[in-house]
């Protein structure tokens, strides 16, 4: 075991460890989800025990429990939390819970979508070693925060439709997970795919504070809505209006946009918000990998590959005055129409993008020298979809390797390269690789796959 691999170490303190491919879900229970909910005082706990999807008999009384036949399920666990105060757990054991209650527009959990009002939080958590999906059954988004900050954790969102309802509304935005004003989300260890909207076909957030670590996005689409649709934006994650979006050690992967005109039309689409991505992929996409409007960017081991366009960042110097763009550590490769395409209109943008970095056709204007590698072959590997956090390796002969920062990855300095890789392995000290994954990470089976 390598002893350097935070998650492995934290599974051998916990005794969970059984290997890294399904051994590595138990690690949901003891890191952030654990460190703040579970250990509140006042946590309630409920525990779903069937796949039906019925509504409490009672909210607020402390049981989770339907009408007879009495059982709970996961929308009425839903309904209890809502209406306790204080922060609550809904533990889940595995198995697929599909939401077939029809109905729009409700923001009480009766129908549709898991409306969460709770404003002092809610986790939802995977039991250790196994995988839970919720299944939006391509009848609403599947999960709705409205209030609070949700803890998501070995979680599988799958098949959530938002849909257009009421063109006054944001309806349509959010297919797996919608973020309301003023909430928050940790999503780890936890899968969004084959989700779609008309903006955030996986995410959509506004004005809110999301992170995602060690988690995949894939298959998630943008547009196809209604026939009031224009200009689709952010297959996988849309952000808005003062939202900071943070990915840490996490990969997304074949996403699609249906094509505009106009719109800010990213795999990952800011506005008027903030990025940090570390350690992590976009490959893929159909159309731009990360696409931003008023936004300040820091990207840190990243690796932008087989998109069909890369970077696209672009301030707005009259609405909110100047940004900034940061990259170091950052391979661009082999996207269609162009690695880099940075349209600065403010004197006062900030670019800090020299810094061992590499792109393949020029576009991104990394300066020679400061380690930077433009206009070069990355000759990264096809992406691995077998991997848990699927990546593109450096081939041997890749001039990634070694090519990262000389200085030391635990330092904290922004210089430097990420702490840990994608796949969550210490980088070398020295001098690491340049983009997501150092090459001879380990190469751990996909405990995300579901037979």
């Amino acid at each position: 075991m390598n002893p350097h691999n935070p998650l492995r170490r934290t599974l051998a303190l916990t005794g969970c460890f059984n290997g890294y491919g399904r051994g590595f879900l138990p690690l949901c229970l003891v890191l952030l989800a654990a460190l703040t909910l579970a250990s509140a005082s006042s946590a309630a706990t409920f525990t779903p025990n069937s796949f039906d999807d019925r509504i409490d008999a009672n909210p607020g009384d402390g049981i989770c429990a339907t009408s007879a036949p009495v059982v709970c399920t996961l929308r009425a666990a839903v309904m209890e939390a809502n209406a306790l105060a204080g922060p609550d757990i809904i533990a889940l054991n595995g198995g697929t819970y599909t939401l077939t209650r029809p109905g729009l527009n409700e923001n009480a959990a009766l129908t549709g979508d898991l409306d969460l009002t709770d404003v002092a939080g809610l986790a939802i958590l995977s039991q250790a070693g196994i995988i839970t999906t919720i299944d939006g059954d391509a009848r609403d988004r599947v999960l709705d925060v409205r209030a609070g900050h949700l803890v998501l954790s070995g979680v599988r969102i799958i098949k959530g439709h938002a849909q257009w309802a009421d063109s006054a509304l944001d309806t349509s935005v959010g297919g797996g997970i919608r973020f309301n004003p003023g909430t928050g989300g940790t999503l780890q260890f936890s899968i969004l795919e084959n989700n779609r909207a008309h903006a955030g076909g996986g995410i959509w957030a506004h004005s809110a504070n999301v992170l995602l670590r060690y988690s995949q996005l894939r298959a998630n689409h943008a547009g196809d809505t209604g026939p009031l649709e224009t200009n689709p934006e952010g297959a996988g994650i849309r952000v808005t209006y003062g939202t900071s979006l943070r990915i840490e050690n996490s990969s997304l992967y074949n996403h699609f946009t249906y094509q505009s005109a106009f719109g800010i039309q990213g795999t990952v689409s800011l506005e008027y918000s903030s990025l940090a991505l570390f350690s992590s992929t976009i490959s893929g996409d159909n159309v731009s990998a990360i696409h931003t409007w008023g936004s300040d960017v820091v990207l840190q081991n990243a690796t932008i590959s087989n998109n069909g366009a890369g970077l696209v960042w672009s301030s707005n110097a009259e609405v909110l005055g100047s940004h900034s763009l940061f990259i170091r550590n950052s391979v661009f490769a082999g996207n269609d129409n162009s690695d880099c395409g940075i349209f600065s209109v403010s004197p006062g943008d900030i670019h800090d993008i020299d810094g061992h970095n590499l792109d393949s056709d020029g576009t991104c204007g990394f300066a020679p020298g400061f380690g930077n590698l433009p206009n070069t072959d990355a000759k990264l590997l096809p992406l691995s979809t077998s991997l848990l956090l699927p990546a593109h390796f450096p081939a041997p002969d890749s001039p990634l390797i070694n090519a990262g920062s000389p200085l030391n990855p635990a330092s904290g300095n922004p210089e430097a390269c990420f702490q840990f890789d994608q796949l969550g392995n210490q980088r070398r000290t020295g001098k690491c690789d340049i983009g997501a994954v150092e090459e001879g990470s380990e190469l751990f089976s996909d405990g995300f796959e579901q037979p």
